[in-house]
């Protein structure tokens, strides 16, 4: 659901053109598929629990669509 924090392994950050916005692709936990989401859409919030051994993991929160 839009705006609802969700669990997020990031797996890479593009741009399609020079000019365009950036874009992040990766595992969504909540879906259990991978997504692609824009990086000006987004909030993120790095879990504590994650940042001790790894920055695998990030939980996302969709602002906007």
């Amino acid at each position: 659901m839009p705006g609802e924090p969700r669990l997020f392994t990031p797996a890479l950050v593009f741009r399609v053109g020079q000019s365009d916005p950036l874009y992040v692709n990766g595992w969504c936990h909540h879906r259990k598929a991978h997504r692609t989401l824009r990086l000006d859409q987004i909030t993120l919030e790095i879990a504590n629990s994650l940042v001790k051994t790894t920055m695998s993991g990030m939980a996302l929160k969709k602002t906007s669509f």
